[in-house]
């Protein structure tokens, strides 16, 4: 049932790549897996290239839902749960940032945006001595992490 001036579309769209970082998380997690193989062959590096891309569809997945949550509280969409319950018209804009992670889970996709920095790190480093050769098992301890949070 819609109601007159429902904005359902936010709502949707995150909903879908939510699901989008969801899949990609396993598909980089189960790609690093087969990547972290000791004999280094073509495969492997198959592997890790697969594994990358899923790792980057969730980067930038994440980061279009959390767009999405801004947008809902700042505009103060009231429809949507969160909204009713973490934003406020008397907030103050500066402050609107910071009620998308009052609420549970929006602690949980400030922690799933910290992981993905932190992969998108280690992904930047694997030139250096200190990544090189560890990336596929670092990667994908943290995809898993990812994919349950």
């Amino acid at each position: 049932m819609n109601f007159l001036g429902e904005n359902l579309l936010p709502g949707q769209i995150g909903h879908f790549f939510i699901l989008l970082a969801f899949v990609a998380s396993l598909i980089s997690t189960i790609s690093f897996f087969k990547a972290s193989s000791n004999n280094p062959s073509p495969d492997n590096r198959t592997w890790l290239l697969y594994a990358r891309g899923a790792y980057l569809t969730q980067i930038v997945s994440l980061a279009i839902v959390f767009g999405i949550v801004y947008y809902i509280c700042a505009n103060h969409l009231f429809e949507y749960m969160y909204a009713y319950k973490h934003a406020s018209l008397e907030l103050e804009p500066k402050y609107l940032l910071a009620c998308i992670w009052e609420g549970q889970e929006g602690s949980f996709l400030l922690w799933t945006i910290c992981h993905a920095i932190f992969g998108g790190t280690i992904l930047a480093a694997r030139k250096t001595s200190m990544v090189n050769g560890y990336e596929p098992a670092l990667m994908t301890v943290l995809s898993l992490a990812q994919a349950f949070l």
